[in-house]
């Protein structure tokens, strides 16, 4: 059994339900209650950013100051259900990157020698 939610992160043992349940009824090792129920997600459509803003949010919501919500959640990226999810934004991030045209430097390009000059001036 996992001891922690592959989704949010959340300890199981501090699950109000002791995990979330699967199709046929039973507790799910993997997931706590809050995200996994009847064996779905309850938030299947939601991308890792969403879903990440969303327990902020909610654990907020529920008096934990933000700075200790932002602490718990910033894991989330690297949970085992957003594996591939998180690579793909990388691999989009990186195609982002390669098509954006490089923008030339207007200034011209200083030779050593006259960046040394320009260190004993000052």
């Amino acid at each position: 059994m996992a001891k922690s939610c592959e989704s949010c992160g959340m300890p199981l043992n501090k699950d109000p339900e002791g995990g979330g349940s699967e199709a046929d009824g039973s507790r799910s090792a993997r997931y706590c209650s809050l995200c996994y129920a009847d064996g779905a997600f309850r938030h299947p459509d939601a991308t890792v950013v969403e879903f990440q803003a969303h327990c902020l949010d909610a654990l907020a919501g529920k008096g934990m100051p933000r700075i200790m919500a932002w602490l718990f959640t910033r894991g989330i990226p690297r949970l085992p259900r957003w594996a591939d999810c998180v690579e793909k934004l990388r691999n989009q991030s990186v195609a982002d990157f390669l098509r954006k045209p490089m923008k030339r430097n207007s200034r011209k390009a200083l030779t050593t020698r006259q960046r040394m000059a320009a260190r004993e001036r000052m």
